[in-house]
């Protein structure tokens, strides 16, 4: 059963790791609610930098942790929405570019 986070206050108490600015509250965007928390995305109004964090509810409040990216919003949520790559189909592709029947380019 999900809950509805968007009823929570977002508040930023984080600084961007790249210029040290200040996130405003407004870059915040809730991507995915789940039981136990939610996936945010934020940007930088500084610098531009990207941030996906995974945020958890506990009693004291929300609790996270943010990985740097540089993918959109709108990228982020196509990857959150992909399935999984098995090791067959990373094999395949290996078995396939060393017989030079798929190129990939760099």
């Amino acid at each position: 059963m999900e809950k509805n986070f968007s009823n929570y206050p977002k508040r930023i108490n984080q600084r961007c790791p790249m210029c040290n600015e200040k996130f405003n509250d407004s870059d915040m965007e809730i991507i995915k609610e789940m039981e136990n928390g939610l996936m945010a995305y934020s940007t930088c109004s500084n610098c531009g930098v990207g941030m996906v964090a995974k945020l958890s509810l506990m009693p004291q409040g929300f609790v996270g942790v943010g990985v740097l990216t540089d993918l959109n919003r709108d990228e982020v949520i196509l990857v959150k929405e992909n399935r999984p790559i098995s090791a067959e189909e990373v094999l395949n592709v290996k078995i396939l570019t060393d017989k030079g029947i798929l190129k990939i380019n760099k």
